[in-house]
């Protein structure tokens, strides 16, 4: 038990100052030698219909390392305009078909942000992650592991959300996907409950979703889990408050699980 209440503690301390809002210059004036992790979550238009790639960026091109199957490798230039303290303009221009895209790009924190695409093909809109750019003020993820016992003795986690805007937050219980890291005796099942610090039961999940969170995970850089495993994970945008993210065997099965916390874009 005296685990249990220092792992919340290290969340609760760790996950109130990086979740509070703060206010900064977050576009920056160049990004050229960076790559983004890019999640296009709807329409139609120059790259593919939905899905997931990498944009490697050099001082004028660009180059598509696509990350599902829905994208197709491309490279084109581009041209980046920093339109204000939080947003930027890009206009690209595929080499393959000649055709050029404008995008609209607004920033949530100097990594993560939002973008729209536009061209004569169609429009998308979509969100990003910068691959190896620091932003200290920012909460990316934390996560602890342990053991899981029965009653009292699950793994529990704290996570303290502060500031006058709700965050998405994506929590996540794993157990069997730890078997491929080398982790003997990883739980088979787990359940994972958030609960309110009012003791209400926020969400709860046995067995995670493919096709409504699995998207999530390369937007944050978590990595995959198996399709049709039995790990647990859940999306919640949680209004300001404390919570608690437990972790507990199906059928009071004991074994070893890992929470963790990411803030989604």
């Amino acid at each position: 038990m005296k685990t249990i209440r220092h792992i919340s503690a290290v969340f609760s301390a760790l996950s109130a100052f990086a979740l509070s809002s703060i206010a900064q210059d977050l576009a920056p004036a160049s990004v050229a030698g960076r790559t983004a992790v890019v999640i296009i979550t709807s329409g139609t238009g120059l790259f593919a219909s939905t899905g997931g790639y990498r944009l490697v960026l050099t001082a004028t091109g660009y180059q598509i390392v696509p990350v599902t199957s829905t994208v197709l490798p491309s490279s084109g230039t581009y041209t980046w305009s920093k339109t204000g303290a939080n947003s930027a303009t890009t206009v690209i221009v595929n080499a393959q078909t000649g055709v050029a895209a404008t995008q609209s790009i607004v920033f949530s924190s100097p990594t993560v942000g939002t973008f729209s695409t536009s061209s004569i093909v169609g429009a998308q809109s979509g969100s990003f992650i910068w691959e190896g750019v620091s932003d200290v003020n920012r909460f990316v993820n934390i996560s602890t592991r342990g053991s899981v016992g029965t009653d009292s003795n699950i793994l529990i986690g704290g996570l303290v959300v502060s500031g006058t805007v709700p965050k998405r937050i994506l929590i996540r219980g794993v157990g069997p996907a730890l078997s491929a890291f080398g982790v003997s005796g990883a739980l088979l099942d787990p359940v994972l409950t958030v609960i309110s610090s009012s003791g209400a039961i926020v969400g709860q999940n046995d067995d995670w979703a493919p096709a409504q969170i699995g998207t999530a995970f390369p937007q944050v850089g978590a990595f995959l889990f198996t399709a049709g495993s039995r790990d647990a994970a859940i999306i919640l945008t949680l209004p300001a408050g404390s919570y608690t993210a437990q972790v507990s065997g199906k059928n009071s099965t004991t074994g070893v699980a890992l929470i963790e916390i990411y803030e989604l874009p």
